[in-house]
């Protein structure tokens, strides 16, 4: 039986066993539910389907407390607001939104002969991976489908749009400097997302000063983009601030929602691109001319923001933004 890696999901291993004895996941899962109420990857990796986990460490010869302690619940402080997912019902129980760096994967490999899923890639705020600096891609726990056909399929999907009608693709995106934006990009998105979730770890002093006031600013900006517009009712804040260079038209008009969202419970792709929109802004010149033109002091493109939002969203906006460094 391969062994428990230090950082590992538990549906994670419990898939690697499985397919150490020949077996799909979902045979394991299903081997250690009762017959009615079916075993989600998600309630394991939680730990919230407590007689599910005694049946499968009694079926892998593991201790139950050794078990309950490798659970999201367990190790991960705030998990219902820092988790990406939803509590779900007592039905459903609970959805996570599963995510995996290619990268990481493919070093794991090397460096171990298998590949698992990390306890990191399921966090709300974590949308690029802290090592490579690229984007995370969506996963489900037991598929055999590498993460990056799904990277290899996302633009034939995209492409796929109804008969009479062109994709709109931004010129800016096929500029080699665009390219280096967006390199530029995720190497800060990354540094931003490592001091959040630093900092809802209870490790505030592990972070560099220097970014903390950053990832303040992209935190509340993040909030505040999923907040109703005050003008336009059927849609998010979001939706006047995206870049066509990070989000294309066309798409953004078909996740077109009316708000107020929780960020945590948005899919992967959407929450990349409000941290990545919010995290340029925040950012340099050269940063937001080749991302979020046009140029200018980022706290001059937000003045419109708070005409945005409604009273009350307006006055918590008002209070998180005292709350941040003077020297914007």
């Amino acid at each position: 039986m391969p062994p428990l890696e230090n950082d590992e999901l538990i549906s994670s291993w419990l898939n690697r066993t499985a397919g150490f004895y020949g077996l799909p996941l979902a045979a394991l899962l299903r081997a250690a539910g009762d017959g009615r109420t079916p075993v989600l990857p998600a309630a394991v990796d939680f730990g919230t389907q407590q007689r599910a986990l005694g049946a499968l460490a009694t079926m892998l010869g593991m201790n139950v407390a050794g078990l309950m302690a490798r659970t999201i619940g367990a190790t991960q402080p705030n998990a219902a607001s820092t988790v990406a997912g939803t509590a779900g019902s007592r039905m459903t129980g609970p959805r996570l939104h599963y995510a995996a760096c290619p990268h990481c994967l493919e070093q794991q490999r090397i460096e171990r002969g298998v590949s698992w899923l990390c306890r990191a890639w399921v966090l709300a705020s974590r949308t690029v991976c802290s090592i490579h600096h690229a984007p995370l891609v969506a996963v489900v726990p037991g598929s055999p489908a590498h993460p990056l056909w799904s990277e290899f399929y996302r633009p034939y999907q995209a492409a796929a749009v109804r008969p009479g009608r062109e994709r709109q693709i931004p010129a800016a995106l096929h500029s080699p400097l665009a390219d280096r934006a967006i390199a530029l990009l995720h190497k800060e998105m990354a540094v931003v997302q490592d001091v959040m979730l630093t900092e809802v770890a209870g490790q505030d002093g592990k972070s560099p000063s220097s970014w903390k006031g950053r990832a303040a600013i992209v935190r509340d900006l993040a909030w505040a983009f999923t907040r109703a517009d005050h003008r336009e009712p059927d849609r998010l804040v979001y939706e006047a601030f995206s870049s066509t260079v990070l989000d294309n038209p066309w798409h953004l008009r078909r996740r077109r929602r009316p708000g107020p969202v929780e960020f945590a419970t948005l899919p992967l792709e959407e929450r990349h691109l409000l941290l990545a929109t919010a995290t340029a802004m925040s950012g340099t010149s050269e940063l937001r001319e080749r991302i979020c033109p046009p140029l200018g002091h980022w706290t001059s493109d937000l003045a419109s923001l708070p005409q945005r939002l409604c009273e009350a969203d307006r006055r918590e906006w008002c209070m998180r933004r005292r709350a941040w460094p003077t020297a914007e």
